[in-house]
């Protein structure tokens, strides 16, 4: 059993009480610092089904493990702060997950890989 934090979906409920609050252990489920506890984390929300799904599933293998390493590479520049953002935004395993979903339909609808458009689509709308 758990309790959540988090304020209720109906505002008639009550919020939960701050003394029960402090009297319970508090768990917080943080993305790893290194790199390469980033690429594992990444990697592990992704299938043989996910990849067998695609037409192509060798292309769909290698491009997801370079769009992997991507997401963990900027998921390790948390510590340093929003330098070369415009603004703070923290990526998660959402925005992986919908860009699994893009190289999914990229895949599928060419013949061979579109790296230029999947190098844009990725590194300057979805995590530019």
């Amino acid at each position: 059993c758990f309790i959540s934090a988090e304020p209720p979906p109906i505002p008639s409920w009550k919020n939960m009480p701050e003394s029960l609050m402090q009297s319970c252990i508090k768990v917080a489920n943080e993305a790893p610092a290194d790199i390469q506890s980033n690429l594992i984390r990444s990697w592990d929300n992704f299938s043989q089904e996910t990849i067998d799904q695609c037409s192509r599933p060798l292309e769909m293998k290698a491009c997801l493990f370079s769009l992997c390493w991507f997401h963990a590479v900027v998921c390790g520049r948390r510590r340093f702060g929003q330098q070369g953002w415009s603004r703070k935004y923290s990526f998660n395993t959402g925005d992986l997950l919908i860009c699994s979903d893009v190289l999914h339909s990229y895949l599928d609808a060419n013949d061979h890989v579109p790296w230029d458009d999947l190098r844009y689509i990725f590194g300057e709308i979805m995590y530019g």
